[in-house]
């Protein structure tokens, strides 16, 4: 019976501790939520045959104009006979015009 009158004289005054305690434990939790649901693994669309060509093409003709011109790591795609070839090459393999755009 005594351990029961603890109980109620410790939960009586805690009321207003807890009262306080919420917003930084909803504060928290939604913090929590937002952590959790930007990890969580996005859905996308499956590639077209198309898409997947084009893509094939970009790597393949990226590759190939980094062979080709060679002038340094990242400044090769802003330089003009790197940005030819790799046209050249898209539009070889068949790449629409607004793709090659996308892509490069």
């Amino acid at each position: 019976m005594a351990f029961c009158r603890t109980l109620k004289r410790a939960a009586f005054g805690r009321a207003p501790l807890r009262g306080q305690m919420l917003p930084g434990a909803g504060f928290a939790a939604l913090c929590l939520a937002f952590f959790l649901a930007g990890c969580a693994t996005r859905q996308a669309a499956p590639l077209t045959f198309e898409q997947e060509q084009a893509r094939a093409a970009h790597e393949q003709c990226r590759r190939e104009a980094t062979e080709m011109n060679p002038e340094g790591r990242h400044f090769f795609r802003e330089s003009f006979p790197w940005r030819a070839y790799y046209d050249m090459c898209m539009r070889r393999m068949g790449v629409a015009e607004q793709d090659i755009r996308k892509m490069r």
